[in-house]
């Protein structure tokens, strides 16, 4: 039996107890309550910073930066001067062609045998970069036969070479590097083709007289796959590959051309071994067709 002074001890106690425990409590919930505040202010701030920086990474990256801007612009104006000059040359030497034109018509109203006399410069990439924006201008990025755009390739080599004058030749190219035999040297990359005779005479009018003269020279009908001809113009200096008969060097390789797309029409490989400095020649015969008459020049 509990004695009421016992009774009343106990009951003071676990007053006592209750009234410690109470104020610890709320200690633990105001200490609770400020940590969730400090969290939900740090996840605020961490994601407003996130949302900032996706807003102007994709401005940083983006290629009309200012900085990026300026060069690509200034590049973009250095070549549309350039074109200017040439389509000022171009209009100087206007010549009102019919639409009945032959090729010796063409060369005989654009003076190519006066200008044949003289030796013909390598072309700069600012003459193959008008030429194929021209083609592309009149045969429509639908129609073309290299692309909407050049972009980083500047011709259909696969190795490097060196375009230069060959007398008595002409200009050729020759390998900068060693070719192994069966390998390919060069695709039609930048090969402008031609499915009608108009658009291809607008396209030699479009020129400067020389380079226009040139591809009089260079330009060759095609069979692309089942009787399909095309003009063909290799616009890049695969066009200076001159004729080296049975004796080429590069060509039609049919087992190597089974591992690309176009085989044959479309890549040319090495014959036999080739050494850097040893000109490159084409075997004409290989590509070349009788045709012209089908597109009535």
């Amino acid at each position: 039996m509990i004695r009421p002074s016992t009774r009343k001890l106990l009951h003071e106690t676990k007053a006592n107890s209750s009234a410690t425990i109470r104020p610890q409590e709320g200690r633990r919930k105001r200490v609770s309550n400020a940590i969730l505040k400090k969290r939900t202010l740090f996840l605020t701030v961490l994601t407003t910073l996130l949302l900032v920086t996706l807003f102007l990474l994709p401005n940083s990256l983006n290629p009309s930066d200012k900085g990026v801007r300026g060069v690509a612009e200034e590049k973009h104006d250095v070549m549309e001067a350039a074109f200017a000059e040439i389509r000022e040359k171009v209009e100087r030497e206007k010549v009102d062609y019919s639409d009945d034109w032959r090729v010796s018509d063409m060369r005989k109203s654009l003076k190519c045998e006066e200008i044949f006399k003289r030796e013909r410069p390598i072309h700069s990439q600012t003459d193959w970069l008008f030429s194929r924006s021209l083609y592309r201008g009149i045969v429509g990025s639908s129609q073309s036969s290299i692309g909407s755009s050049d972009g980083d390739v500047k011709n259909g080599f696969q190795y490097k070479v060196e375009a230069k004058q060959a007398p008595p030749k002409g200009r050729g190219i020759f390998a900068l590097e060693d070719i192994k035999k069966g390998t390919l040297i060069w695709s039609t990359r930048k090969t402008a083709r031609f499915r009608d005779g108009p658009s291809y005479r607008k396209f030699i009018f479009g020129l400067e007289a020389g380079f226009a003269c040139d591809v009089l020279q260079w330009a060759y009908v095609q069979d692309v796959g089942d009787g399909d001809l095309r003009i063909s113009v290799d616009l890049d200096e695969g066009c200076f590959c001159n004729n080296g008969g049975s004796d080429g060097n590069m060509g039609c390789d049919e087992e190597a051309a089974k591992e690309y797309e176009g085989g044959c029409n479309d890549n040319y490989f090495a014959l036999k071994d080739i050494k850097a400095g040893d000109e490159i020649e084409c075997s004409y015969g290989q590509f070349v067709v009788q045709g012209w008459h089908t597109f009535g020049v």
